[in-house]
Order: C-alpha cells, then sequence, then structure tokens
C-alpha cells in the first residue's frame, strides 16, 4: 500500500501495511501490526493464550523464524502468518474423598472412596482425568481410572478397572463421538477380559445416533464374532397430543426376546374438575405391564399419589382383563428443593405386596413413614434431615419395627458429616458416621 499525497507542499511519507494471521483462530494474540511508514522497524510479538504453544512466524509458505519477537525493516505491503498448536496446560485439581465408618455394632470400616482428578487444557478443549480407589473392610477392593477430552469436533474418552486384590483388569472402555449440525453420532466399545463360561474375552459396541426429537441405541456383542445384542429407541423431545397432554417414550427390542420393553409417559391429562391432571406411566415387558399414575394439583403442600401395580392383560382377545394393585405412595412436598434430591416431604408408602414395590422393607414389614426436610446450614451449604419408619401388620407401637435416621451436616466449605443410625425394638442396630471431603 503506497500513499501519497501534498501536505505543506511536501510530498508525504510511503506507508506499507503489516497485516497479520492468526492460525488457527483464538489460539493467540499479536501486538505490532497496523500501518509503517517505508523504512521504519517492525516488531511483532505472539502471545499464545492459555493451551497453546507458539510454532513461528510464516509468510507464503515460509518459515520466518521461530521466536515470538520478530523484526523487520518495512519496505512493502506484508501478510505474516503467526502459527500456534495446542499443547496440555495443567489447570487444576479436585480431590474428593468419601466414606462411612460403622461404630455399632462394630468398629469397622464400611467404605471408603478417594477420587483425584486433574484437569487440563488442550487448546481451547478441557481435558479431565479421574483416579478413583476405593476401600472396604477387607481391603483395597477396586481401582479405577479414566479420561475425557476433545479434538477439534471429536468427543474422546476411555478407561480401565481393576482388581487390585488378585490383581486384574476387570474392564476397559474407549467412546468417541462427533456433531454434525443437529445430529450426533457416538461408539463406546467395553472389554471384559473374561466374561461367560467358559471364560473368554468378550467386547460390547455402543452406537448411539441422536436426532433432533429421538436417540438410537443399538449394542453388538463381539465374542467370536459380531452378533446383533438390542436395540433402544428413546424419544426425548415431549410430543403433543391433544388438549395439552403430552407424551415421552422409549422403546427396545433384543436379540433373544424380539420385543423386550416399552414405557410411555403421558402429562397433564386432565381430569375435568379441581384443576387436577394426571401425570401417567405406563411400562411394558413380555412378562408384565405396570402402570403409574401421579395426581397434581397446586396446593400449599404439593401432593402426589403414586400407585404401583400390573395389568392383565388378555393376548388372545387384545384386551384387559384387570388390574393387580401392588401399592401405592402419598407424597407431601413443602418448602424449597433440597440438594441431590427431593425437598422437604412427607411420604406413607403401602405394600400389599412388597416384593414389588421399591420400599426398602424387610422381613414382615409392609409400610413406611419417611419424614425429609433441610435448610440452610454452614458455608452458605444446606443440611438435610431424613427418618424412616418402617411398619408390620402387627406387633407393639402400632406395628412398629425399626426406624432409621441419616442427615447430612456441612462442618465446613469442603466438609460435610454423614451420621446415620437404625434403631429396632430390639435395639440400636447400626451406627455409622460417613463423610464427604471436596476441595
Amino acid at each position: 500500500l503506497i500513499l501519497l499525497g501534498l501536505g505543506n507542499g511536501a510530498l508525504a511519507a510511503t506507508q506499507y501495511a503489516v497485516e497479520v494471521q492468526i492460525e488457527p483462530p483464538e489460539s493467540g494474540t499479536v501486538l505490532g501490526d497496523g500501518i509503517y511508514n517505508a523504512g521504519d522497524t517492525v516488531k511483532l510479538t505472539a502471545l499464545p493464550n492459555e493451551g497453546f504453544e507458539f510454532v513461528g512466524w510464516f509468510e507464503d509458505g515460509e518459515e520466518l523464524g521461530k521466536d515470538p519477537l520478530l523484526e523487520f525493516i518495512v519496505d512493502r505491503d506484508r501478510i505474516i502468518t503467526a502459527k500456534f498448536k495446542p499443547v496440555f496446560v495443567f489447570v487444576g485439581l479436585k480431590v474428593r474423598a468419601e466414606g462411612e465408618l460403622g461404630l455399632i455394632p462394630t468398629l469397622s470400616l464400611k467404605r471408603n472412596r478417594l477420587e483425584v482428578r486433574p484437569s487440563l487444557l488442550y487448546g481451547k478443549a478441557p481435558w479431565d482425568f479421574r483416579f478413583t480407589n476405593t476401600f472396604s473392610g477387607t481391603g483395597w477392593s477396586s481401582f479405577q481410572t479414566g479420561f475425557t477430552g476433545s479434538v477439534g469436533d471429536l468427543r474422546l474418552g476411555g478407561g480401565l478397572f481393576f482388581s487390585p486384590s488378585v490383581p486384574e483388569l476387570r474392564s476397559a472402555y474407549t467412546m468417541a463421538s462427533t456433531r454434525i449440525d443437529q445430529i450426533s453420532l457416538g461408539l463406546r466399545t467395553m472389554y471384559y477380559p473374561r466374561s461367560g463360561s467358559p471364560p473368554a474375552p468378550y467386547l460390547l459396541h455402543n452406537l448411539r445416533l441422536t436426532l433432533p426429537g429421538i436417540t438410537l441405541s443399538v449394542r453388538f456383542d463381539e465374542k467370536g464374532g459380531l452378533e446383533f445384542k438390542d436395540l433402544m429407541v428413546y424419544l426425548r423431545r415431549p410430543f403433543e397430543l391433544c388438549c395439552g397432554i403430552g407424551g415421552q417414550g422409549s422403546l427396545s427390542f433384543t436379540k433373544e426376546q424380539g420385543f423386550s420393553y416399552a414405557r410411555l409417559v403421558l402429562s397433564d391429562i386432565p381430569l375435568g374438575c379441581c384443576d387436577i391432571r394426571l401425570r401417567t406411566t405406563i411400562a411394558f415387558t413380555p412378562y408384565k405391564k405396570e402402570l403409574e399414575i401421579t395426581p397434581k394439583r397446586k396446593l400449599p403442600c404439593s401432593t402426589c399419589l403414586t400407585i404401583y401395580g400390573d395389568v392383565a392383560w388378555d393376548e388372545e382377545s387384545f384386551s384387559l382383563k384387570g388390574f393387580s394393585l401392588y401399592g401405592y405412595k402419598i407424597r407431601c412436598c413443602f418448602g424449597e428443593r433440597c440438594p441431590r434430591g427431593p425437598g422437604s416431604s412427607l411420604e406413607l408408602l403401602t405394600a400389599f405386596d412388597p416384593r414389588r414395590v421399591p420400599g426398602g422393607f424387610q422381613g414382615g414389614e409392609f409400610e413406611y413413614l419417611r419424614l425429609t426436610f433441610c435448610g440452610p446450614a454452614c458455608c452458605g451449604d444446606t443440611y438435610k434431615f431424613e427418618a424412616v419408619a418402617y411398619f408390620t401388620p402387627s406387633g407393639s407401637l402400632s406395628g412398629l419395627s425399626r426406624v432409621k435416621l441419616k442427615a447430612e451436616v456441612p462442618v465446613s466449605g469442603v466438609l460435610t458429616l454423614k451420621p446415620a443410625l437404625e434403631v429396632s425394638s430390639g435395639g440400636v442396630e447400626d451406627f455409622s458416621i460417613g463423610w464427604d471431603l471436596s476441595f
């Protein structure tokens, strides 16, 4: 670029443009480009961004130097490229220790889990590594290591699982995924060195395709040859049927059974009065059908009713024969939601068939009453307390068989204590102190 002009009768100085291009984009910055008079000394300084390293200066495909500082006398227009490359840069380290020490009936270490998570940057992409050791009362029970990260548009990951006591490799996995516009494609492969009878190496491949509103997951197993295992279809985006009623669902097929599972969720079904609407979940398998109905209504106490049961279906006439009721659960929620689960609530669960209802029952127990509440605690965190009373059909104190108490109490910004107590008619059955330490 040559600029000529007359000012006060004198010829203006010739000027040239020094332009700098950064490759790849946003990998660094360069100081010193601009317009210079002919004969001026240009000083370009390359400053890599976090996660990048300076490679060198280039012009018309030729390297001008590797030093971050480039000096030259300007005598023409210049277009210079500053090249950077991604490198791993340590960002931080997170450590989390969880455990539980049993005090009654005997002093014992129930569990202890130590997780170390270093974080790095590779270019602009974060890379996370995880090393997890698990201990129990019998010693070192497992060791896991894994990583996730990105290279361009490709997402990568992998991990190993060991049994230190043997020692042996229990399993390993690799995964890769990418996204093109609204389509996501991923592949995850699990490796088991000893599986089946007789034990032999085994591979399980999971190919996952995600389209707008739907996800397809196909699994193939490989043990001497690649064979289809199962197919899952997930409807991720709710669809509207009519009258404001929405739906979601999933469907699966297996090699052995063909159709194996289906789940349909219908929400906001109006009852026609009292502003009551239903959320209905229907699950089908070749062996049973289950129906869960949760009425919802705007009240000071948000009340939900869940019914557990099995639909009796006539395969020949393709008609409904009846419904077997397994149990029901009533929950009254009040206050704000607690971290890591439902908020303050009162919950009653009654099981007519305790084997088919998720209630944690023991012996002849068939019913529980659960009270949960939480509130502000130390260091801006939240405490949580839960009490569960279990009942049998007969016995003292209206059939009360045992009581479980547990709490989560933050005592500092990095430490939360988790005491737990279980008492039955025979006295204290179990008392333990757990902890969660993160920094």
